[in-house]
């Protein structure tokens, strides 16, 4: 079955009434000023990062870890080596802070040339981000894993749109699935059940960029954001 290189997760069909909103993203550095009026207990905070396209995935992650790291201790007024984010392949991103400071949710996702990290301190969060492909078949990967409701939904775009829209459907439901940490597989009813339990919004990136944020509306989760 076809694939996008480099995307994890399962397709689903997605109801554009699931969409609520397009949140801003905050290029890093933030200034003194934005990380002050940032609220922990109200925000959910997505900083996007700068990378060259040149740069390998793990520097990219390495950097993104540096960014929120250097983020949290400016906001908690702590020294960064108190604040840890550690990964596994495929696993949840872990962030240990000092006591009782409350727990944080994380999603980073990498494009060469720009990384994102959504950070929630209410509910597991996802984010996928993806580079709009110039000339790519999707014909096929959305029959398979996008649903044939999702199919209709891009094939209704002129041509010119469709790799637009494409890239829409796939980064949402990505993002979805790392919320909830599920793997990928072709579409099922009951996968597409699950994935109605999250909130989704849009992201506001440059040119040539898509992404989504997916917000689990229950916190019956440990964390799930998966890099």
């Amino acid at each position: 079955m076809a694939r996008l290189p480099g995307c994890s997760g399962a397709i689903l069909n997605l109801s554009a009434a699931m969409l609520v909103e397009r949140l801003t993203v905050h290029s890093w550095p933030l200034s003194i000023a934005q990380i002050e009026a940032v609220k922990p207990d109200l925000d959910l905070l997505v900083i996007s990062l700068a990378v060259p396209k040149s740069a390998k995935r793990e520097v990219a992650r390495i950097e993104l870890r540096a960014a929120v790291t250097a983020f949290l201790a400016a906001l908690y007024k702590l020294a960064p080596s108190a604040i840890s984010i550690a990964s596994i392949a495929g696993q949840p991103l872990h962030v240990s802070m000092p006591a009782p400071l409350p727990k944080l949710f994380l999603s980073f996702s990498h494009q060469p040339g720009l990384s994102i990290a959504v950070l929630d301190w209410s509910a597991p969060v996802g984010v996928d981000l993806m580079q709009v492909p110039q000339d790519f078949d999707w014909h096929t990967l959305a029959k398979d894993y996008l649903g044939q409701a999702a199919y209709k939904r891009i094939a209704s775009n002129k041509a010119a749109e469709q790799m637009i829209a494409f890239s829409h459907e796939w980064t949402r439901i990505e993002a979805g699935l790392k919320c909830l940490g599920l793997g990928l597989e072709e579409w099922r009813f009951a996968l597409d059940l699950k994935i109605q339990s999250c909130q989704f919004s849009d992201l506001q990136l440059p040119a040539g960029f898509v992404g989504a944020v997916a917000r689990a509306q229950s916190l019956s989760f440990e964390l799930c954001a998966i890099e």
